[in-house]
């Protein structure tokens, strides 16, 4: 089956500069790990093929630049994909503090029902975010459906979340998308 044949999961990665994001979607995409990334500018767009529940998908994930003065680009690309994925580091208390202005952009462009889910980065390092903080703002935001850990660099829990919320969209949005032939939007699941 050719790649244009191949439904297609869109995906958004966003959260602060130098959390990981691109590091994490390349890893993801090639397996190879770079410490030495130069930072994103703007939006990039990388493409994989990947089975979920024996049936192959094409992912488009966009990986999104964390600065302030991009915020607005992401927001655009919110309402068009399929879901979100945002990340924080581990080590960085203010990328984690930051999490709550990205719901708000979430909030702000309309996308705030299409899964999501929260990972943090860097867990080869000692965090400095403790479990008991991530665990109260999970509970606390309905937006979340899961949380994970990884490490790039270590190549701990790399394609979990990747996969995970490929299932959630194919569970969650591809059915409402079938009946409407078109995108929408639904509350976290329980």
């Amino acid at each position: 089956m050719s790649k244009s044949e191949l439904e297609t999961i869109s995906i958004i990665m966003v959260g602060d500069t130098s959390v990981g994001k691109s590091t994490l979607m390349k890893k993801f995409i090639s397996g190879q790990f770079s410490d030495s990334l130069a930072p994103t500018l703007g939006i990039e767009l990388y493409k994989k093929e990947v089975t979920i529940d024996e049936k192959q998908y094409l992912y488009r994930i966009w990986d999104t630049c964390g600065q302030e003065r991009f915020r607005s680009l992401s927001k655009t690309y919110f309402r068009n994909s399929d879901g979100i994925m945002l990340l924080f580091d581990l080590n960085s208390t203010n990328s984690f503090d930051n999490l709550s202005s990205w719901f708000v952009s979430i909030k702000d462009s309309g996308a705030e029902d299409i899964p999501l889910i929260l990972v943090g980065t860097k867990c080869d390092l000692e965090a400095n975010v403790s479990e008991e903080t991530i665990s109260n703002f999970v509970n606390e935001n309905k937006n979340i459906q899961k949380y994970f850990k990884c490490s790039a660099k270590d190549n701990i829990g790399i394609d979990e979340p990747f996969f995970e919320l490929g299932k959630l969209i194919v569970k969650l949005i591809f059915p409402i998308r079938e009946r409407t032939n078109s995108k929408i939007k639904i509350k976290k699941s329980k």
